[in-house]
């Protein structure tokens, strides 16, 4: 009877707890767009499995755990993120830092485009070009949110952003939602070549990837910098039908088509092959590419 009482207590108290972070969750209090870009750094420079990396976690819980990878990652300030090197002096300072950015966003944004609210804008804010400045990248709503245009911003060296590239327009399908997102992927690097555990990271490579999704299927593309341009290396479509699936998935430097299904959550193989096809430059990305 005790141990069950002490159960109950504990879950009444869990309970509460759950109820006053979901309170005070970083998107709650901070907006969708602080509460991105903390979970964005939060993943470069946390190295355990990320779990205070989520919007539904308070600010401050992600902005330690930033402050606290920067400091493993200043050991070599060369390679680390730049907003490792200012604005850690404690997780007040880490979340003025990312707030700095988004204002900075924000500016450039007005500038280009005046006609639209930047604070309603989903963007994604990562280095993309290799010059240790963060850049962003978002959807720019046109025609009343019927058609999309993907633009990407580059980092200045006085932290400013300068639009760079446009694509087409994109249709907005009904039923659709669009996103884009830059990543940056690394590559885990061991000072003992035996060793199982790496002693650090270096930088591989930085990704742009757009994608549409509906309850029929989704597209996803993806884009890598090369000599100055933004180009298309990889495509995956998928079609859903009830539980079962099936897509095609392109490497475009590889010159590689793969087709494939999925049936009672088994995936196949049904074609592979090779092929040579254009790796098109992200302004030539617009709807009649997609069909």
């Amino acid at each position: 009877m005790q141990r069950r009482f002490k159960a109950a207590i504990a879950g009444l108290l869990w309970a509460a707890a759950s109820m006053v972070m979901a309170e005070q969750s970083c998107e709650q209090t901070g907006g969708a767009q602080l509460s991105s870009l903390l979970v964005a750094r939060c993943i470069n420079v946390d190295a355990s499995s990320h779990p205070p990396c989520n919007a539904s976690n308070r600010c401050e819980w992600m902005a330690e755990a930033i402050r606290i990878g920067c400091l493993g990652l200043l050991q070599d300030p060369a390679t680390a993120p730049v907003y490792c090197r200012s604005g850690q002096e404690n997780n007040a300072s880490v979340i003025a830092a990312a707030r700095q950015t988004i204002n900075s966003a924000h500016s450039a944004w007005r500038k280009a485009f005046p006609e639209s609210d930047p604070s309603r804008i989903a963007f994604s804010i990562e280095e993309l070009n290799q010059d240790q400045r963060e850049d962003f990248a978002a959807l720019r709503p046109l025609k009343d949110g019927s058609v999309v245009q993907l633009v990407v911003f580059y980092g200045q060296p006085d932290g400013s952003f300068a639009l760079q590239f446009s694509s087409g327009e994109l249709a907005v399908p009904v039923g659709s939602k669009q996103s884009v997102t830059l990543k940056q992927r690394y590559r885990l690097v061991s000072s003992d070549p035996g060793s199982s555990d790496p002693d650090y990271q270096t930088k591989a490579d930085s990704f742009l990837f757009f994608d549409r999704n509906s309850s029929t299927g989704s597209l996803r593309l993806q884009y890598r910098l090369e000599a100055g341009e933004l180009r298309l290396i990889g495509q995956e479509r998928t079609v859903q039908q009830g539980k079962d699936s099936n897509g095609t998935s392109i490497n475009y430097p590889a010159g590689k088509v793969l087709q494939w299904e999925r049936r009672n959550g088994k995936r196949s193989e049904t074609t592979r092959k090779d092929i040579t096809l254009p790796r098109l430059l992200l302004p030539q990305l617009n709807e009649a590419m997609l069909q």
